[in-house]
């Protein structure tokens, strides 16, 4: 076989190759791309596309608090069942300024200014004994109603949640929920660093403060104590609703004039119990900072049972400062 002849044959199997490799590339690169997405509607996301949205509050609950609630009223009846003396702020430590608040209280006076609700604000209203009614106004909010004072609380989910809208300050404010453990904590997560953002110590993040007792006893304590440990599976802060209230009216912590004012910051923890004999509890830890009428922040928890959909006593009243 001659010299060309051998050339020849290099030549065209070496191009055939060639022609092999590029069309097996060209339908790898096919198949491994999503599919058109049909005439008049959007591609659909993939791997590199845009991201789906997220999923709503209500999607994503951790625990359901919807229903019929009662308040239990174990401790402090003095304080709770009837209205306190004047002057009377027992287990509250108050400023100059909000002693003055106190010693001012003139229940008339609010009468005929239209404050008969002062008491009933966000401050005070999950420590009252009264009935709850939780249900869910939209897919990021959570109304929660109480037929003592007849007040309506809007309890928002997501990022328009977290953006002031310049609205009137009003009893109940304007409240910011999140479920707990947060994004990004996930199970066997572990809480911030002590001063970090969202760390203990820090307003509005994770709460310096042992888990929820189980009375109802009212404390002024500090903040400085440890957290429990949070994030791995069964930790007790699991399936906790977290709710940070801000823009209030001036208002009333107990009834007899206890004040708290438009600067304080209310955060709450929501807490579900495992049921116990075929019934459902919840403990509301609250924590009230306020820089003008009260020394430190003030700590309270307060616990409420489930109550069946009908026949629960519910028995709606308006405010009263009597």
């Amino acid at each position: 076989m001659s010299r060309t002849l051998l050339h020849t044959i290099a030549l065209t199997a070496f191009t055939s190759a060639t022609v092999w490799l590029a069309v097996h590339s060209q339908e790898q690169t096919f198949a491994q791309a999503p599919p058109a997405a049909p005439a008049g509607q959007a591609p659909r996301g993939g791997r590199g596309g845009a991201p789906a949205a997220p999923p709503t509050a209500r999607a994503s609950a951790v625990s359901d608090f919807t229903g019929y609630w009662v308040r239990i009223v174990t401790e402090d009846w003095r304080w709770l069942m009837v209205v306190p003396n004047k002057g009377n702020s027992d287990s509250i430590q108050l400023t100059p300024a909000g002693q003055a608040i106190l010693n001012a209280w003139d229940p008339g006076k609010d009468e005929a200014d239209g404050n008969q609700c002062k008491g009933y604000g966000a401050g005070a209203i999950s420590r009252l004994p009264t009935r709850a009614h939780v249900t869910w106004q939209d897919d990021d909010t959570l109304k929660w109603e109480t037929d003592q004072g007849m007040q309506t609380r809007l309890l928002k989910f997501g990022a328009p949640a977290q953006t002031a809208d310049g609205s009137a300050r009003t009893w109940q404010g304007v409240s910011v929920a999140t479920w707990e453990p947060v994004a990004g904590g996930g199970r066997g997560g572990a809480p911030p660093a002590a001063g970090a953002r969202g760390g203990p110590g820090v307003p509005g993040g994770f709460p310096a403060v042992p888990p929820p007792p189980t009375d109802d006893a009212a404390a002024a304590l500090p903040l400085n104590v440890p957290p429990a440990a949070a994030g791995g599976r069964g930790n007790n802060q699991n399936g906790w609703l977290k709710v940070v209230t801000n823009n209030v009216k001036s208002g009333y912590l107990r009834k007899n004039g206890v004040p708290y004012s438009e600067k304080a910051t209310i955060t709450e923890y929501f807490q579900p119990m495992p049921e116990t004999y075929g019934v459902r509890y919840m403990v509301v830890t609250t924590i009230i900072e306020d820089p003008e009428y009260l020394t430190g922040p003030l700590i309270t928890s307060s616990n409420y049972k489930k109550l069946p959909d009908t026949n629960n006593g519910w028995d709606p009243q308006p405010c009263s400062v009597r």
